[in-house]
């Protein structure tokens, strides 16, 4: 995928710099790369939305190679999770599920469901108070739950889900 959000200023503090440093061996990108980002979540959120595209044209493998730089990027050790977070984290579990799904690795899948299913409860708890064991369907969390919830039934039964079906 194109680089999106090309930097204009760039002024890193020493712990940015560390931080940048941090996700360019993590993610296996070159530092020259992820400079053309005006910030970390602007790196993130282009590799979400190319995850995305690679998704829908079915080139999974690679999409799940730009879910994981996401979630890298995300995932600073040491660092608690807001509501916010716990979806964004959810919703790129859920994809990395997906992928694995579609890629007939059923046990991986998962793995990454039960992870996404965990920071979308987690985020509800924190958003709206509610018991994991009974989230709201009126929430988009809810909703997300639900969703996820008939995929672990899909790989119980060994079926591929279909592509056109997409979370988030």
């Amino acid at each position: 995928c194109a680089v999106v959000q090309p930097l204009t200023v760039h002024a890193h503090a020493e712990t940015s710099l560390r931080r940048w440093s941090w996700v360019a061996r993590i993610t296996h990108t070159p530092m020259d790369d992820l400079e053309k980002f005006e910030s970390l979540p602007a790196y993130a959120s282009n590799m979400l939305s190319c995850g995305k595209q690679l998704f829908h044209q079915r080139e999974y493998e690679a999409a799940l190679q730009a879910f994981t730089q996401s979630i890298a990027v995300l995932e600073e050790p040491g660092t608690p999770l807001g509501a916010d977070e716990l979806e964004w984290r959810g919703a790129l579990l859920h994809n990395m599920a997906s992928c694995l799904h579609h890629l007939a690795e059923l046990d991986a899948a998962m793995v990454y469901y039960d992870l996404a299913l965990k920071s979308f409860r987690a985020s509800e708890r924190l958003l709206h108070g509610l018991a994991a064991a009974a989230p709201c369907t009126d929430t988009i969390n809810g909703r997300r739950i639900a969703f996820v919830n008939a995929r672990l039934h899909d790989i119980a039964n060994s079926t591929i889900p279909d592509a056109r079906s997409f979370l988030d």
